[in-house]
């Protein structure tokens, strides 16, 4: 697929899931490159405590870990705690079940800040999909915060591309 026809929809919607690998071997770090080297084993691990927040439905946890300073929304680093479990009560959560980290990209419109691309297992009505997503990740005051989980979006369609189109194909 062509990366013009690709956009990425950023859901408000935070949802997040456990990484399916629990182990921080050399292998599973590779898909941390470009991070540096010394914060690979902090970010698998952070990333790892946090979407099991999410999965557990930790929302007060959850909270702690998203991004204050680089963050593509100004107006969510502005929002409260008390205002942020709001949100959730009134709009819910996708339910989500896995989330895979295959690779990682600098984001080059803000220092310190990678996006994570991989792949996320819904659950949708009473089946499960698994579809192509992104995650961004940054380094503030030394420990690492993540954004709210996009899904990739062809322009024409409906939902979510599957985990079979692999970013910028």
């Amino acid at each position: 697929m062509n990366s013009s026809r690709l956009f990425l929809l950023l859901l408000l919607v935070i949802s997040f899931v456990p990484l399916s690998f629990a182990q921080t071997s050399e292998k599973h770090l590779e898909v941390f490159e470009p991070v540096p080297l010394n914060e690979r084993i902090p970010l698998a691990k952070r990333l790892k405590i946090f979407l099991e927040y999410r999965r557990t439905e930790q929302w007060g946890l959850l909270f702690d870990m998203l991004p204050k300073i680089h963050t593509q929304y100004p107006e969510v680093a502005e929002i409260t705690k008390v205002e942020f479990l709001a949100q959730i009560k009134k709009y819910g959560k996708t339910r989500i079940i896995n989330f895979i980290p295959e690779s990682t990209e600098h984001n080059i419109t803000i220092d310190g800040q990678y996006i994570i691309w991989g792949c996320a297992e819904a659950r949708e009505g009473l089946g499960e999909k698994k579809w192509l997503a992104s995650i961004f990740a940054s380094l503030e005051n030394g420990k690492w915060h993540f954004s709210d989980i996009s899904f990739a979006i062809q322009l024409d369609a409906r939902e979510p591309l599957p985990c079979s189109s692999k970013k910028g194909k």
